[in-house]
């Protein structure tokens, strides 16, 4: 879904740097001068190379930005594992003294 976005920003920006011209066209070859149609030619004016290195470190960021959210879930594993040892640890010695006392 985030590539997703990245397209959509990356196509506005090149809409917005578009320049609509018009020039001129006949519409068949028999035509005469006077029946002449415009046609809409976009020109895009924008550096190639620009884009790919915004893409390129766009990507770079983004999967930076997943391994940071990989290592955090990884952090969360483990200490839901180190408080379910811990909750074991306390019943294990609520055992021993009930045992104890009996």
């Amino acid at each position: 879904m985030c590539i997703f976005n990245q397209r959509i920003n990356l196509a506005n920006k090149l809409i917005k740097k578009a320049k609509t011209t018009f020039s001129k066209r006949k519409q068949n070859e028999n035509a005469s001068s006077s029946k002449k149609k415009l046609k809409k030619t976009i020109t895009i004016e924008s550096d190639i190379e620009d884009n790919q290195n915004e893409d390129n470190q766009d990507q770079e960021n983004i999967e930076f930005q997943e391994k940071v959210m990989a290592l955090k879930e990884r952090q969360l594993t483990l200490r839901e594992r180190e408080a379910k040892i811990r909750e074991i640890e306390l019943n294990n010695l609520i055992k021993e003294k009930e045992l104890n006392n009996n």
